[in-house]
């Protein structure tokens, strides 16, 4: 199985789970977007991730979207009506309930157990229902639009950098952890390599003008220069030019 193939949530959760440090701090970080985007605490998602149990109803169509969200084509996602498709996002986004669909559609509020069924896929919805699905659809027009599909690298495992290791890692002039601070830059250059790729490769030059300006073009300047004075230690002299201006500036305005 290639990472270009759909795989089921609990195959998501295997390669995802696989990715995480065994630190637990920095696993604690990589579960917090999963904890904010499901409403759930770490010990479940640990569950999750261990394997012994997986969510239901709402719950799990929320982990659906952020598995998909972070780069992972979910089976069960791709294999939904493109309808039940978008109110399950509207569901997911609390655009919507599952209560106020039960009453807009003149049901009794003990068949929301049905409706989450039908838009999970796992129970059939009836010609009428899925009218009713696609007139919840059109009240939100902008959730019609087609969704970029966009495929991150999947996650992989990291090495772990030991407590018993950190004491005789290589250290900086300054007493500065040169092992700890290699493997934070490795994290974030690895995470954000795949988005400037999509920005360069699939956007055009006014949709990255854009960008830039909602990044902030400054900062985004900037970092592009540190990044070049890291590369190549010629082009550090600039980047203190820049810090000294920046000194400049704020004393001035001191």
């Amino acid at each position: 199985m290639n990472n270009s193939e759909a795989k089921s949530a609990e195959e998501c959760m295997i390669l995802f789970s696989q990715g995480l440090s065994d630190r637990p701090r920095k696993r604690s970080e990589q579960q917090s977007g999963m904890m904010n985007a499901t409403g759930v605490g770490q010990p479940t998602v640990h569950q999750w991730c261990s394997g012994k149990r997986m969510p239901g109803g709402i719950i799990l169509i929320k982990l659906w979207f952020y598995l998909s969200s972070i780069g992972y084509r979910v089976v069960e996602l791709e294999k939904l009506h493109p309808t039940l498709l978008g109110v399950a996002r509207l569901l997911t986004n609390g655009q919507i309930t599952a209560e106020a669909m039960a009453s807009d559609f003149g049901l009794s509020a003990g068949t929301t157990k049905h409706l989450i069924g039908e838009l999970m896929g796992r129970e059939t919805a009836t010609p009428k229902r899925m009218q009713q699905y696609a007139s919840v659809l059109a009240k939100f027009p902008d959730s019609n639009r087609p969704q970029p599909t966009v495929t991150f690298p999947q996650p992989q495992p990291q090495g772990v950098v030991h407590p018993r290791e950190l004491s005789s890692s290589k250290q900086s002039a300054s007493g500065l952890s040169i092992t700890i601070l290699g493997e934070v830059l490795h994290g974030q250059v690895a995470s954000m390599r795949p988005m400037v790729e999509i920005a360069l490769q699939q956007l055009s030059p006014a949709e990255r003008q854009e960008l830039r300006q909602l990044i902030g073009a400054k900062g985004l300047f900037e970092l592009s220069t540190y990044l070049n004075a890291l590369c190549s230690e010629k082009a550090l002299e600039q980047s203190s030019i820049i810090s000294k201006q920046q000194g400049s500036k704020q004393n001035g305005t001191s």
